[in-house]
């Protein structure tokens, strides 16, 4: 199979192969030689590996802590819209005929459906429900007080937060990929070098290609 075809995890694989076989196989080593591809050359090659399997490991763990924050952000948020809507609607019944109140709390405005308007809205309810003692004296009754409040707002910092790790990682997780591409590309140019070497060294010697990766058909 051509390298271009090869997955990246394949692709590492395959060299692993290649530059293993290339050092410890002695009948292999001496025939790169011959061709004057020396054990400098071969480690250079291997540098390209060990620098593109590094970045793959960083860019591979780099995405698994956007997916596994991003997982615990909708966790996150979806309670936090949850006790928001439920507060927010129990406030409204509560409030409908003060209209003063009603306004100062937002209570008045269509409900914001963009993460970062949301987040910024359901902060703004709870500091200003803190801001009123006669209102955190009267919301008493449908079972809010400053404990919960507080609460909700600690939630708020949570998603906040998370949010804005989630964007930071994203960022560094498109670099890395960025940074992995041109490695990888690198390794491949080098791969193409020694096969062809190999497979012109070692012409006619099937088993030997096939040990040093190549697929004779």
């Amino acid at each position: 199979m051509q390298l271009s075809k090869l997955t990246e995890a394949q692709l590492l694989d395959r060299a692993q192969i290649i530059y293993t076989n290339a050092v410890t196989v002695e009948s292999i080593r001496k025939e790169l030689e011959l061709s004057g591809y020396d054990a400098k050359k071969i480690e250079e090659g291997k540098t390209f590996f060990e620098e593109a399997s590094n970045i793959k490991k960083e860019n591979d763990q780099k995405d698994l802590e956007v997916k596994q924050l991003s997982e615990e952000y909708k966790m996150k948020s979806a309670q936090l819209s949850d006790t928001y809507k439920a507060h927010r609607d129990a406030l409204k019944r509560m409030f409908k005929n003060e209209a003063t109140t009603y306004k100062a709390l937002g209570l008045d405005i269509v409900m914001k459906t963009k993460s970062i308007d949301f987040i910024n809205e359901t902060d703004k309810l709870y500091s200003a429900l803190l801001a009123n003692e006669e209102v955190l004296e009267k919301i008493k009754m449908i079972r809010l007080n400053t404990d919960i409040i507080n609460e909700t707002k600690s939630l708020i910092n949570e998603v906040a937060l998370l949010r804005s790790r989630i964007f930071q990682l994203k960022a560094e997780a498109q670099n890395l990929t960025q940074t992995k591409k041109e490695k990888i590309n690198d390794l491949k140019a080098k791969m193409n070098e020694i096969i062809l070497v190999a497979e012109v060294a070692l012409k006619g010697q099937d088993q030997m290609l096939e040990a040093f990766g190549v697929v004779v058909r």
